[in-house]
């Protein structure tokens, strides 16, 4: 099978354009990544409700 020779060449060659691709990809994963570390310690994390540490709490 032979390309069609009317077709134009791409705007970007696929040598380039798959590896910006990949890069891209992991770029997101990493930024994705950062922002719900931040979100997650923005609040100080997770504490026990009140009444759940009153009823847990060892009797003097």
């Amino acid at each position: 099978m032979t390309p069609d020779p009317d077709r134009p060449p791409p705007l970007i060659p696929s040598h380039i354009a798959w590896p910006a691709f990949v890069v891209f990809l992991l770029a997101v994963t990493v930024t994705m990544v950062a922002v719900t570390v931040v979100a997650a310690r923005s609040d100080g994390g997770a504490r026990p409700a009140p009444e759940v540490a009153v009823e847990t709490a060892p009797a003097p």
